[in-house]
């Protein structure tokens, strides 16, 4: 994906974020205005959830 921001462009608050939502196990959420990078953080936590868990139910 071309248009995917690295995780290595992430600040620590972002990459803060990813490390310990992909590690719970119940839902979670995030909030904020357009253009604030919700949907990077979610593909970001996605990737790692499944690289952590292969079998993940992700719903």
């Amino acid at each position: 994906m071309t248009w995917m921001i690295r995780e290595d462009q992430l600040d620590p608050d972002q990459r803060d974020f990813i490390n310990i939502e992909s590690k719970k196990l119940e839902i979670s959420g995030s909030e904020g205005f357009a253009g604030s990078g919700k949907s990077v953080l979610l593909v970001h936590t996605l990737r790692d959830t499944l690289q952590r868990s292969p079998n993940s139910k992700l719903q």
